[in-house]
């Protein structure tokens, strides 16, 4: 992947923190699908599928971002 030479920080910020927000929404979805009929278990697996996917993203991005406030 090459990014156009008129990429800024800013914007690949807002690009993650929108594609964050859709993992935690699709999560929270999967999560209330499966509360309601705990025999869906591909809700289940989504649910921990996007939780995955989270993680990862974050635990790859962790060293080049700074902490959160309540992390300091």
């Amino acid at each position: 992947m090459k990014f156009s030479k008129d990429v800024t920080a800013d914007m690949l910020e807002d690009i993650i923190e929108l594609y964050l927000t859709n993992l935690r929404e699709h999560r929270e979805d999967a999560k209330q699908a499966y509360e309601a009929d705990a025999k869906d278990e591909f809700h289940k697996y989504m649910y921990d599928m996007f939780g995955l996917a989270e993680e990862m993203l974050l635990n790859r991005l962790s060293p080049l971002t700074e902490p959160a406030d309540n992390e300091k």
